[in-house]
């Protein structure tokens, strides 16, 4: 099995069920990016290899304040919404064992790319998640 295999592979069966909440519910998707290593991880050489504007909008979001959302549990919640919750901290966990110098950034507005990527720890190259998010 290929570095690649392993990481969406392990990343699968954590991220399976869980939707990034936005106007649209969006799956993530897993990747593994053939970003160059010896490059600065950084806005201009991202949105280069993205294809994107070098005056795209880009949004660099902390990883826990990013979570704190999903994860958050209120005594009011029903079972459902504390099974999701439980999910998510999993989810993050694995990220954690999986990746390192993870990243989470949205590129866009409105219609926005929303990418959680780090260092593969399978090997030198840079993997992650996407979803599609609509914030109006």
């Amino acid at each position: 099995m290929s570095a690649k295999d392993d990481f969406i592979a392990n990343i699968q069966k954590f991220s399976e069920g869980l939707n990034i909440m936005s106007e649209t519910d969006s799956d993530l998707t897993p990747f593994v990016w053939n970003f160059p290593t010896e490059q600065a991880f950084e806005k201009d050489n991202i949105l280069k290899f993205l294809e994107k504007p070098l005056d795209e909008k880009f949004q660099l979001v902390e990883f826990d304040k990013f979570f704190a959302f999903y994860i958050k549990i209120k005594k009011d919640d029903d079972e459902e919404t504390i099974e999701m919750a439980e999910n998510f901290k999993k989810f993050k966990h694995k990220l954690t064992e999986l990746l390192t110098d993870i990243k989470i950034f949205k590129v866009g507005e409105i219609e926005i790319d929303l990418y959680i990527v780090g260092k593969n720890v399978f090997k030198n190259e840079y993997a992650g998640l996407q979803a599609f998010v609509v914030e109006t």
